[in-house]
């Protein structure tokens, strides 16, 4: 009981965060937009774009390794186990990392001038770091270090909002993760280590190559539908399914709170031999899920009408079917979740790799015919098909799980 409570305060402290980022991420929106011109926004969307995909593939999937691995370290007194995976995380990060920026400032002229790649490379080490934190499940710090990071680089760019560039925002974002990493570091408590590695990834390797895989599956997620959209119609179908795209995605991260708390756990719990954290965080997932689909009925109108222009108000039946998808797709999704912090990797990325390949299928062939709504259909289809599968392979091919 006392290890549920905990949880949950956990859960509660990460839900109080996460509506706090969601405020900090609209005011950092109304002030980019009103300080800057429409060239110079578009030029920082771009550059933090790239080097966000970049860093993305950089980080290499270390987040799930570290929810895994940690607590399993952890869970075995092996505190060295846990310094060395720490600081093949920072070789490998840093490796590719600097990889990517010496091409892309070769390649790409814009992310030169700006330095994008070079503030960006800072601040999604202190993701990587944050990561780290999760893994061993301090997840109050894990809450308030993206808080504290927020809260200052928003207060820098209304301070500075006369004077805004692309360049000095980029600069205000590396400056403001210096100023956390310190502090992540000394959370952490635990000094990285740089020897031995080759043991710590033999340990790794077969959960890893999966973790890593998938990670490589992210930027497809996120941008491949507006691209389908782009060659299949207008470029105004491309933002009225982009608002509305957000929008799911505001709910969709709401739900994954949860995740955050609870694979680490379902980590932990496992090496015990125990599943009721796993058993309880589907639930919960699928019954919110349900409920944000009701939420979203009554109030996504004025919820598009207000965060973004009038003008988008038709994305709003789109939203809806995005939602649904969204909904039904918990099941499946927390089975990927609870799959990848048990160990199994494999069974994970099989999951996303047969959503991802249906929805994207589906969107091309259904897009062709119905447009954007085709797409909608097609995202909620493929969560329904992958969803059906997972519970048939589950309740009838393997029978009903202890």
């Amino acid at each position: 009981m006392k290890k549920r409570r905990r949880i949950a305060f956990n859960a509660l402290v990460n839900y109080v965060a996460f509506v706090l980022q969601l405020g900090f991420s609209l005011i950092q929106l109304k002030i980019l937009t009103n300080y800057m011109s429409s060239a110079e926004l578009g030029l920082y969307f771009f550059s933090i774009g790239l080097s966000l995909i970049a860093t993305s593939i950089a980080i290499a999937g270390f987040q799930p390794v570290f929810i895994r691995f940690i607590p399993l370290y952890e869970a075995r007194g092996e505190a060295d186990s846990v310094a060395r995976l720490l600081g093949l995380a920072i070789l490998t990060y840093f490796a590719l990392g600097t990889a990517f920026l010496v091409g892309l400032e070769l390649i790409v002229p814009q992310i030169r001038l700006t330095m994008a790649m070079r503030a960006v490379l800072l601040f999604s080490f202190m993701q990587l770091l944050n990561f780290a934190i999760q893994g061993m499940r301090k997840m109050i710090h894990f809450a308030l270090f993206p808080i504290a990071f927020s809260a200052g680089f928003n207060l820098s760019l209304y301070l500075l909002r006369h004077n805004l560039t692309p360049s000095l925002v980029f600069f205000l974002l590396a400056a403001w993760a210096a100023i956390i990493i310190p502090m992540q570091l000394k959370v952490i408590g635990v000094r990285p280590r740089f020897d031995r590695l080759k043991e710590i990834f033999n340990s790794i390797v077969d959960f890893w190559k999966y973790a890593f895989a998938n990670a490589l599956l992210y930027p497809l997620i996120l941008y491949a539908d507006r691209i389908i959209i782009w060659q299949l119609g207008r470029p105004s179908d491309v933002a009225i399914f982009s608002i509305a795209k957000k929008f799911s995605d505001v709910g969709r991260r709401g739900l994954h709170v949860m995740t955050h708390v609870a694979a680490p756990e379902i980590s932990h719990e496992h090496v015990m031999g125990k599943r009721s954290i796993a058993k309880l965080y589907q639930v919960a997932f699928v019954v919110l899920g349900f409920l944000m689909v009701i939420v979203t009925v009554l109030m996504g109108k004025w919820l598009i009408v207000t965060f973004s222009s009038p003008e988008y108000e038709s994305s709003y039946r789109y939203l809806i079917v995005l939602v649904i998808g969204v909904a039904v797709a918990g099941y499946w999704e927390t089975e990927a979740i609870t799959a990848y912090s048990m160990g199994r990797m494999d069974i994970s990325l099989k999951i996303w790799v047969s959503w991802t390949v249906l929805y994207l299928g589906l969107a091309y062939c259904i897009g062709k015919f119905m447009g954007v709504m085709g797409v909608a259909i097609a995202y909620t289809t493929a969560s329904f098909l992958v969803t059906g599968a997972v519970l048939i392979r589950k309740w009838v091919i393997r029978g009903r799980p202890a």
